[in-house]
């Protein structure tokens, strides 16, 4: 009795097994490949957004959680006291890759509207630690009513971090509502160009790495 008993039960597995859908990327491969995420400021609410996309699923789950925090010991400002948060957003695709982002954002009220920054400080592809030996924070102006909204990404110099890594400029955008357009302006090489509407500089993950692009 009892053989018969884990003889069906064995049977039972195998059938949920086997209907259980799995991932392929196309040639019969399961898929590994962990959701890649954007950060992105978000003019409707004032702060920065978290999107996920992936090779396989076309709508990865996110899950993010940001908890206050302390100022970094070079992110004190003169006058009023800003506000510093800790943000970690957790993207899992359908096949159970996960990608982890790790941030942190500072924000200080202003007369014109609010000055805010977020910065990429860990990543985790699939529960591996990705080291991230450049810093990539993307700041942003923006007054209330967009009338005008600047944003600036910086990058951290490569071999050079004595006695502090030194922050080089990689892109800026300035956009006016009066005009409806951006300048948009890359240093690296150099390319500065005028665009209708709003552009924005997203952050970008690509394989545990960080890059940016502007839309």
């Amino acid at each position: 009795m009892k053989k018969v008993f884990l003889a069906v039960l064995c049977l039972f597995v195998a059938a949920v097994f086997a209907a259980t859908p799995v991932m392929s990327d196309g040639d019969g491969a399961n898929d590994t490949a962990a959701p890649e995420a954007i950060v992105v400021f978000d003019p409707d609410t004032m702060d920065f957004a978290v999107y996920a996309t992936d090779n396989m699923d076309p709508d990865p789950d996110i899950y993010c959680v940001k908890s206050r925090s302390g100022p970094p010991k070079k992110g004190k400002k003169k006058g009023k006291p800003g506000k510093f948060f800790r943000k970690k957003c957790t993207l899992t695709d359908a096949s159970g890759n996960t990608l982890e982002v790790y941030m942190q954002q500072s924000v200080w009220k202003k007369k014109y509207g609010i000055k805010t920054g977020v910065t990429i400080t860990g990543i985790r592809y699939n529960g591996s630690s990705i080291k991230i030996p450049e810093l990539h924070r993307l700041s942003v102006r923006a007054k209330k009513d967009l009338g005008f909204l600047r944003e600036r990404l910086w990058w951290n110099m490569p071999n050079f971090n004595f006695p502090h890594p030194m922050e080089i400029l990689r892109a800026t955008t300035f956009y006016s509502s009066r005009l409806d357009k951006t300048k948009v302006t890359e240093w690296s090489p150099f390319n500065s160009y005028r665009q209708a509407g709003m552009a924005l500089i997203r952050l970008k993950t690509d394989n545990g790495e960080v890059t940016y692009d502007i839309v």
